[in-house]
């Protein structure tokens, strides 16, 4: 059997880069949730995983928590061996497949180099009431269920299909046709009310033109058109806002 020659520099380093990267997701957790089970009692864990589930580096903040991570992870990536893809989230908070219990819930999320599953971030925290027909899911009279999250994955990859997006008739770049009057709108370049032509936006067909200022009214929405800047109607019915270089027209 060859010899393995170790780095205790590197190790070292590796180490403290792993510790320093759970204890940024601890402090994550501890500053953005509204639980005070977790950023006051810090009844949570956070931790990284290789792609086996075995502990590379926990911040456990509670000594009941130091192993409650690892065995889960294991089992997640054996169940769904050859079946995790990027962007999968996995809950977990099951008694009987490694749980501690079920107000305690776990997440999480696989890392990939490329294609490889390298890696799995975990955090594991207590939840104050997860169902049941009793506060805070602990049922003495053993009379109502809490909610058991058993691997559920809640993201997954697949092909959809793409909207067919409706598109809108071309017609002439003057905009003349679907002018419906004049009114006074603010206009910053000139710090100014000015009188400004106003288009019916549903009446625009694809390929005008319009000149800044200008105002467009839709059921939905209204686009001012600002000094300086022209608007054309894409073949969508959107209306793309460019600013006229000094050489163009009206500059």
């Amino acid at each position: 059997m060859s010899e393995v020659t170790i780095d205790k520099i590197l190790v070292a380093i590796l180490g403290r880069a792993l510790k320093a990267i759970t204890d940024e997701m601890s402090l994550t957790m501890e500053k953005t949730t509204r639980s005070p089970i977790l950023c006051e009692a810090k009844d949570f864990v956070t931790g990284l995983y290789d792609a086996e589930g075995r502990m590379l580096e926990q911040t456990e903040n509670l000594p009941i928590l130091s192993f409650s991570l690892s065995p889960v992870c294991e089992f997640i990536a054996k169940k769904f061996e050859g079946r995790v893809y990027p962007g999968d989230v996995f809950f977990h908070n099951d008694v009987f497949t490694l749980g501690n219990q079920n107000n305690d819930v776990a997440v999480f999320k696989p890392i990939f180099f490329g294609e490889t599953l390298v890696a799995w971030s975990a955090a594991k925290g207590h939840m104050a009431d997860i169902g049941g027909n009793v506060r805070g899911g602990y049922n003495l009279a053993a009379q109502g269920t809490d909610l058991e999250l058993i691997n559920v994955r809640v993201r997954s990859m697949g092909r959809t299909d793409k909207p067919e997006l409706p598109e809108v008739a071309a017609g002439p770049a003057d905009p003349e046709a679907a002018l419906k009057g004049r009114r006074r709108a603010f206009v910053p370049e000139t710090g100014a009310f000015e009188e400004v032509p106003v288009y019916d936006g549903h009446a625009l067909p694809a390929g005008a033109a319009l000149a800044g200022p200008a105002l467009v009214e839709r059921t939905d929405t209204t686009v001012f058109v600002s000094r300086g800047f022209t608007g054309a109607v894409d073949r969508l019915g959107s209306i793309v806002l460019r600013a006229r270089t000094q050489e163009g027209p009206d500059a």
